[in-house]
């Protein structure tokens, strides 16, 4: 069931994609590519773990990743679904995130897919964004929020990754929020699998294997955002300046929601006013 979940983002997106009459023939072959090499990934990871559980060694390598090229890959997959729901998908990378970094690319894209189709699904004639930063541990643990925490524990000598997705979408009940990682509680309103309930507790799991952790924070009706941080163990080069991806979909109609739902700048616990309305 977890495998079928995992699959079912890249082929929705292929399947909407390819129904739309309206989409040039290059975005039909840019979305397939993308998917299809997601697709491809996936599988053979789940065949190493499979292959592990029944006693053979396996420990996915880490690989250098670009993360300009990186954070593209998420536009053919994402776009067609965020104009279904009439969202706009904003990608930004801001300055000083590393040029190139050495992660096990496969379960970071399954947890951050996993993150953003939920987004999507939970928003409408909305946003929704992903932002790319370097962040150190002591700007994660003086946060004034009340962020929920899953995964690892931050190490006060590392540097992360972090990748939020933030959405101004319906939210999480107050009273579903602890739930949502436990695979037999989660709230499966709050999921991209109807009826599953697999797609945040999957992403719990994975994060340990990346020994990641996850925050997130919700306020139903208006907003919610979910980060994964990544220890990063080796990085080249830095990111001079903040570059940002969109599919433009409705942009000038929404700049005075994105403007009033939380503006967000990422590192949100920096900023006094980042979670007034």
């Amino acid at each position: 069931m977890k495998v079928i979940h995992d699959l079912k983002n890249p082929i929705i997106s292929i399947q909407q994609t390819i129904m739309d009459p309206d989409v040039s023939v290059n975005t039909i072959v840019n979305t397939c590519k993308s998917d299809l090499e997601d697709m491809q990934e996936m599988l053979e990871n789940m065949r190493a773990e499979f292959k592990y559980k029944q006693g053979m060694s396996f420990q996915e390598e880490l690989k250098e990743v670009d993360i300009l090229n990186f954070t593209r890959t998420y536009l053919p997959t994402h776009s067609q679904l965020a104009e279904n729901g009439r969202n706009n998908l904003i990608i930004t990378v801001l300055k000083d995130c590393p040029e190139k970094l050495y992660i096990k690319r496969t379960i970071v894209k399954r947890i951050t897919n996993n993150f953003i189709s939920n987004s999507l699904k939970h928003t409408m004639g909305g946003f929704v964004k992903i932002t790319f930063a370097k962040v150190s541990a002591y700007s994660i643990i003086s946060s004034t929020y009340d962020w929920l925490h899953v995964g690892t524990d931050v190490k006060t000598e590392n540097m992360y990754l972090s990748v939020e997705v933030h959405d101004n979408g319906k939210g999480i009940p107050i009273d579903k929020q602890e739930l949502i990682f436990n695979e037999k509680e989660s709230d499966q309103s709050h999921t991209n699998w109807d009826g599953t309930g697999l797609g945040l507790p999957i992403c719990a799991q994975l994060s340990i294997k990346l020994d990641a952790f996850i925050r997130y924070i919700s306020v139903e009706g208006q907003y919610t955002f979910f980060r994964l941080y990544l220890p990063i163990t080796q990085e080249i080069g830095t990111i001079k300046e903040t570059e940002t991806f969109s599919n433009k979909f409705n942009l000038d109609d929404q700049s005075k929601t994105m403007k009033h739902s939380c503006n967000c700048v990422f590192l949100a616990e920096d900023n006094k006013n980042i979670m007034r309305n």
